[in-house]
Order: structure tokens, then C-alpha cells, then sequence
């Protein structure tokens, strides 16, 4: 059964033995003699540098603060200015660019506002005296007419559905 914390464990070979715990006697090995000589001619001393070991650094720079509240207002706003104006600098040349441009649209916008509230221009007429204008219409004569009338027959004068074509010529 798994419980809690339960992992599986790599597979062991048959013959060999589980370590013991830590506090129970284990049995000595033996050190053959060549092991023992690379041992022996390890550097006993540590050269590497420990966490403690940095490199020179400076000193921590005292701040004079003074007393007087007025003197102390004018430091503090003096280094107010001095960190305003070290980010500013950098970027003198895009602001300036920028001012510009927003006085441009600005300008812009107040040209076409003026120019919509005008009345239109009125055009001027060179004479203030026109000529008499003169309109002629002609009717033209009506053409032949190419439809023959149609006559009622003569035996049916009064009928309603007895008319025929009599030729005019």
C-alpha cells in the first residue's frame, strides 16, 4: 500500500546488502596504497574565495543635515530640483519635440475653428448692370399623324362593337 510521502525505490541487485542507519558501526574499508597517495598529495589549504572575502568598496558618504527649518527647506528643495532635473535631461531634445508638436495641433485646431465660425465669402460681380436676357420659344408644327381613325360601321352605327377601318383616301 502507498502512503503519504511513499516513493518508489530503484531496483537492487540480489546479493547485496541495505545500509544500515547512520549511528550503527559500519566496517572499516581498506585504502589500497595508491588511493592513499593520491589522498595525501591534496592541497590541505583552501584558496577559493568565501562569502565574506569582497572586493574593496567605498565608504558610506555622511549627509550634514541642518537644523534651521528654513535652511533645511532650501536643501530639500534644491535635491528635489537636482533629481527632477537629472531624469529631465536625458530627455530635453523628445520633450521639446513634443511641445512643438502639441503648439502645432493646438494652432491647427484654432485656425479651423475660426475658419468654421466665419460667414462664407460673397463673390463679387464684376457689373452691377445686366443685360436684358431674350428667350425665344418655338413650338414646332405637329407632324401628320400616321394612326387612321376608326369608324363605326354603317349597318351598326349605334352598336358598341362594330367598328372597322374606312380608308381616308
Amino acid at each position: 500500500m502507498m502512503g503519504p510521502g511513499w516513493l518508489p525505490t530503484r531496483p537492487r541487485t540480489v546479493g547485496a546488502r541495505r545500509r544500515t542507519l547512520p549511528y550503527t558501526a559500519r566496517r572499516p574499508r581498506r585504502i589500497s596504497k595508491m588511493r592513499a597517495k593520491v589522498a595525501a598529495s591534496g592541497s590541505a589549504v583552501n584558496h577559493e574565495d568565501m562569502i565574506f572575502d569582497q572586493p574593496p568598496a567605498e565608504l558610506p558618504v555622511a549627509t550634514l543635515v541642518p537644523r534651521e527649518p528654513s535652511v533645511r527647506l532650501a536643501v530639500d528643495l534644491r535635491a528635489w530640483l537636482v533629481a527632477r532635473w537629472r531624469w529631465f535631461r536625458p530627455r530635453t531634445v523628445p520633450m521639446i519635440v513634443a511641445f512643438a508638436g502639441m503648439l502645432a495641433v493646438m494652432g491647427a485646431a484654432n485656425y479651423l475653428r475660426n475658419f468654421a465660425r466665419q460667414a462664407p465669402e460673397r463673390l463679387a460681380v464684376p457689373s452691377t448692370e445686366l443685360a436684358p436676357l431674350e428667350v425665344t420659344v418655338t413650338v414646332p408644327a405637329p407632324a401628320p399623324s400616321a394612326v387612321e381613325p376608326l369608324r363605326p360601321y354603317a349597318s351598326q352605327a349605334g352598336g358598341a362593337h362594330g367598328f372597322a377601318r374606312h380608308a381616308t383616301r
